[in-house]
């Protein structure tokens, strides 16, 4: 019944204030995000790095979140907001999962695919605009703000991101 919300909330149908807030609901999708966020990057990091990745990225979505409903006097509504987002990664994750070891396999046979890198880009752009549609009901602004905001948000994670893995496959 979740994963059915989670559906309806990436085809915009559901809103995230109609999630449930619950803490053991919020802990379980963290969990459920650490080992999809792991399972994208053990394919071409090595295990301690692929978790160290997974945990970031969780942290970071976490604190860009919070620090941006605190900082907007939205507090309250951190944890439906954080289920949002969690949850709707779930969905996102089956074909981000696929195609990402499909680029891999294709990388690794010096082949190419215009339809996996096609595939990818749309992936990418149906998570940022259901990340905007979360944080457009989250801040109680339009659609556009909500968009701008997903934007920041997409640039500050993948540049963290960037330089963690760079840091940590260094360090390994």
């Amino acid at each position: 019944m979740l994963l059915r919300f989670f559906f309806e909330m990436c085809r915009f149908k559901k809103n995230p204030q109609q999630a449930p807030d619950s803490s053991f609901l919020l802990q379980l999708l963290i969990l459920s995000n650490v080992g999809i966020n792991f399972l994208i990057n053990v394919v071409t990091t090595p295990v301690p790095v692929a978790l160290a990745l997974a945990i970031i990225a969780v942290m970071l979505v976490y604190g860009f979140s919070s620090i941006l409903l605190w900082s907007l006097n939205f507090s309250a509504r951190t944890r439906q907001t954080l289920i949002a987002i969690f949850g709707t990664d779930l969905i996102i994750a089956g074909p981000a999962i696929g195609l990402r070891y499909w680029l891999y396999w294709l990388h690794e046979t010096n082949q190419q695919s215009d339809i996996a890198l096609v595939l990818w880009i749309t992936v990418f752009i149906w998570n940022l605009l259901v990340t905007a549609h979360i944080f457009r009901h989250a801040i109680g602004k339009s659609f556009g703000l909500g968009l701008i905001t997903a934007v920041g948000y997409s640039v500050i994670i993948f540049n963290v991101m960037y330089a963690a893995h760079d840091w940590l496959v260094a360090s390994v």
